[in-house]
């Protein structure tokens, strides 16, 4: 009994109240900047990594692996540049670098911690003097947005 409640208690996913990691993307020069929020356990679990720590290239692979970003119709690489963490939650900071200042045309697709039941994924566009929201998740993983 003591070995189940164990492995259930460390192999478990996390529980909150909403699952979700935001994904804000706002004009830079030469392109956009993206932040990223989320919960550092659901990261974790995830990843199936069972310490505390979060490095920037094994985020930037899982990053690559879970998203792709479309812009202007060229594929774009976001690119981690920070990570930090508070307590039990990451921010991380990525720049993508585009062919265009258009910025007029999005496709994105993300499956970021979709392994988390009912996560959401919540990707808020700041461009055009306008801020777009849209939610993703395990049923919606790709999107088209259109300026």
């Amino acid at each position: 009994m003591f070995i189940l409640i164990l492995y259930s208690t460390f192999f478990s996913p996390p529980t909150h109240d909403v699952s979700m990691a935001m994904f804000r993307l706002s004009a830079a020069e030469n392109g956009l900047d993206l932040q990223i929020d989320f919960d550092k356990a659901d990261y974790l679990y995830v990843s199936g990594l069972h310490e505390s720590t979060i490095d920037i290239q094994g985020f930037q692979d899982y990053l690559d692996r879970t998203t792709s970003w479309i812009i202007d119709e060229k594929e774009c690489t976001a690119i981690v540049r920070e990570l930090s963490t508070e307590r039990d939650h990451v921010q991380v900071k990525c720049f993508i670098e585009t062919a265009s200042s258009k910025h007029t045309e999005f496709s994105i697709y993300n499956e970021f911690l979709n392994g988390i039941e009912d996560q959401s994924n919540v990707i808020i566009l700041e461009l055009h003097d306008q801020s777009r929201g849209f939610r993703m998740h395990n049923d919606r993983t790709q999107i088209t947005i259109s300026y």
